[in-house]
């Protein structure tokens, strides 16, 4: 089903637990903070899932989670200042005008397949794009990680994108 947000979720204990496939969540410009664990997991393979439209920021964990989902589309998402990894997607997946700083680890961790375009990340502790295979990274900046600025693995196209000022390749 397709859910919104229709309020700040500041203190979230738990965070967002999403259990389905075939879910939609606006954010609807509003802000995820500072609860207990990370904001949004998404448990299991469940496929196409989408998260849109607002501000993911101070969680003690990873903020977005959703490394076995399948065809998962984040979009329009502010994520910074995470004390784990940023984004974390499967295969298949759609990462588009994000912007992800600041966060402990990885900024984005991609599946197998996944695409990720017109995204901003910067200064995050780990790798600011690690993606697996076949995956396509285009017209997007990634500077000041403390390590790659932008890892793919075999088979994957990175174009129009700018790493720079990154502590690793």
């Amino acid at each position: 089903g397709s859910y919104y947000l229709a309020t700040n979720f500041i203190g979230v204990n738990g965070g967002i637990v999403i259990e389905a496939g075939n879910v939609t969540l606006d954010l609807n410009g509003f802000t995820l903070a500072a609860g207990d664990a990370g904001a949004i997991y998404v448990v299991g393979s469940h496929p196409n899932i989408t998260l849109r439209n607002g501000i993911i920021r101070d969680f003690p964990d990873d903020a977005i989670v959703a490394g076995t989902a399948q065809n998962v589309v984040l979009e329009s998402l502010q994520v910074f200042n995470n004390l784990g990894v940023g984004i974390t997607v499967g295969s298949g997946s759609q990462v588009r005008r994000c912007t992800i700083s600041s966060n402990a680890f990885e900024g984005i961790m991609a599946g197998d397949e996944s695409t990720l375009q017109d995204c901003t990340i910067r200064g995050n502790g780990g790798s600011g794009v690690a993606a697996a295979a076949h995956c396509r990274v285009t017209d997007s900046t990634s500077v000041g990680n403390r390590d790659n600025g932008i890892a793919v693995g075999p088979g994957s196209q990175v174009r129009g994108c700018n790493a720079s000022g990154n502590q690793g390749t």
